[in-house]
């Protein structure tokens, strides 16, 4: 169960490892399975960006329901995460990580995105997700049964489905009845193409905000995020925004160009003025 006080729920120390590992791609060493080390290379996150996500996978929603991932596509970025719900670990310091991202993102969860969490566990069932889509809410101060934010659960098969076309590697340990796993935020856009990950359990607001207007083609967001993405660079290995220089450079000399056309212009007619 999540904790409601974020100065309690996870400690820094935890939340900056998991990041590491995450950023840092394969989990070196994964779980031990059937007493052997798994190969690192069977763990970790490919980016396909661009990659088009099954919109037609089937799983089951919170209450139970049959779903297909297409129904929450709707005109509007979805943010999507693969854990699993029994996680005692890196799941759990994720979801806190979401959750202190969505308290300061200043879009609204629903109205401006879409949020899906998909259990990589196939024997994790509506109950399983109930419980954790209810500790999350609470979190939020936004009542269980909203539809903004869905917990789905589904079979092997449809699991490996999506998890390998967004690059997410896991294995799954028979000993301990976990998953070794890193945790990556991805974001999609509403036709269900990979937009942007970012990796690790601790999200920059800016850089999430900024991903999703991109992803919304401008349809979501303020002016000044319009404006800043005009001359900012996104680092796929760091999941962050950065002024480009060359961007810059264009910019200005695109208005630079601009201001003389427009002076020659006004000097031209005040010259044919004169004349006259």
């Amino acid at each position: 169960m999540l904790r409601t006080d974020f100065g309690r729920r996870i400690s820094l120390g935890m939340a900056a490892a998991v990041a590491a590992a995450a950023l840092a791609g394969p989990v070196r060493p994964a779980l031990a399975q059937n007493g052997q080390i798994v190969p690192s290379r069977d763990v970790g996150i490919d980016q396909k960006l661009n990659n088009h996500i099954p919109l037609d996978a089937r799983y089951r929603d919170e209450d139970g329901n049959p779903v297909t991932l297409g129904q929450f596509f709707r005109g509007k970025p979805v943010v999507l995460n693969l854990i699993f719900y029994t996680c005692k670990g890196a799941c759990n310091a994720q979801l806190d990580g979401m959750l202190s991202l969505f308290k300061d993102l200043k879009l609204d969860i629903g109205k401006d995105f879409q949020i899906v969490t998909v259990s990589i566990n196939p024997k994790e069932g509506s109950i399983e997700a109930t419980d954790k889509k209810r500790a999350c809410l609470e979190v939020l101060g936004r009542p269980a049964n909203d539809t903004g934010w869905r917990f789905l659960t589904g079979t092997e098969p449809e699991i490996r489905r999506l998890a390998n076309a967004v690059g997410f590697r896991y294995v799954y340990d028979p000993r301990t009845d976990q998953y070794a796993h890193v945790v990556s935020l991805i974001l999609v856009t509403p036709q269900g193409r990979i937009s942007k990950y970012f990796n690790g359990a601790i999200y920059r607001p800016k850089d999430v905000r900024l991903a999703m207007v991109e992803a919304s083609n401008n349809k979501i967001g303020t002016v000044a995020d319009q404006v800043f993405l005009l001359c900012a660079d996104y680092d796929a290995t760091t999941g962050r925004y950065g002024v480009s220089v060359m961007k810059l450079i264009r910019i200005v000399s695109a208005g630079t160009i601009l201001l003389l056309g427009i002076s020659i212009s006004v000097m031209l007619r005040v010259d044919k003025a004169r004349k006259r």
